[in-house]
């Protein structure tokens, strides 16, 4: 749980757009992993989103036209090979966070009808001897669209964030 927390400290104290706070919503997150190599090892693979099909077996699918970037377009889906990715639409959003020296990356989408915006985060964190990396990813889903995420969703989202963060570990532990 303090490691959770800090990643949600970490992001509230970032000099990106931070998790709106007036209404915290439903979050998804991956089990917080140790990665055995630096954070800018590490940071290499996390930071170029069309690479997470690769590194996540198929569970991601993003893909950004041009360069990574604040403002840049992303198009993301999970799972997109298998059943339960015909029932997910691929979403597009907008990076909305590339910070190269705090190794935070994220993106949003602003929901139709005013149901608020959904929020994607992976935040590196280098541990206390430097050796090796804490990766943490998380999804905020607003109000009501988060509700039904969370009663039918939650673990195929879950699922696809730790394939991601294990595929990107196996990449940086064996390159």
């Amino acid at each position: 749980m303090a490691k959770t927390q800090r990643f949600f400290d970490k992001l509230s104290s970032a000099d990106h757009m931070p998790w709106e706070k007036k209404n915290p919503g439903y979050i998804f997150q991956a089990k917080p992993l140790v990665i055995n190599a630096s954070p800018e090892k590490v940071w290499f693979d996390v930071r170029d989103p069309n690479t997470y099909y690769q590194h996540s077996q198929g569970a991601i699918w993003a893909h950004v036209n041009g360069p990574v970037e604040v403002n840049a377009s992303i198009s993301f889906k999970i799972f997109k090979d298998k059943l339960i990715g015909k029932f997910i639409p691929q979403s597009y959003e907008r990076i909305c966070a590339v910070n190269d020296s705090k190794k935070i990356i994220g993106w949003k989408r602003v929901l139709p009808l005013g149901l608020g915006t959904t929020e994607r985060f992976q935040v590196l964190e280098p541990s206390e001897d430097g050796q090796s990396t804490n990766s943490y990813i998380a999804l905020r889903v607003p109000g009501l669209v988060g509700f039904f995420t969370n009663c039918f969703l939650r673990g195929t989202i879950e699922s696809s964030f730790n394939e991601l963060n294990n595929g990107i570990k196996q990449s940086a532990e064996h390159s």
